[in-house]
């Protein structure tokens, strides 16, 4: 799920995306961003907003994302981390060890 400038640039790398209103562009239409996190439908957000016109968008995820428990990543430093440790998770079977043991 993505607005729509995000969109274009995930779709120009080959990746498939479901488009969704900006907060600021959807607020007379509905559903738009902040509903989707409102109503449970999002389990992570990447929100690195790249012009002034983002920032307000910015906000306003950002302050949904802490009322509604969703997980927020800030850069584009930290969502590469969060990938590669996604594809580590789905590649390794982690167990638990007590430090003693490593």
């Amino acid at each position: 799920m993505s607005t729509p400038g995000t969109a274009k640039v995930l779709e120009s790398h080959g990746v498939e995306v479901e488009r969704v209103e900006r907060y600021d562009q959807g607020k007379k239409a509905s559903p738009n961003l902040l509903s989707f996190i409102k109503d449970s439908q999002i389990d992570l957000i990447i929100n690195t907003p790249s012009d002034e016109s983002s920032q307000y968008d910015m906000r306003s995820i950002r302050a949904a994302a802490i009322l509604h428990n969703v997980p927020c990543i800030t850069t584009v430093q930290g969502a590469w981390a969060a990938v590669n440790a996604m594809e580590s998770a789905r590649q390794k079977k982690f167990t638990v060890q007590s430090l003693h043991e490593y």
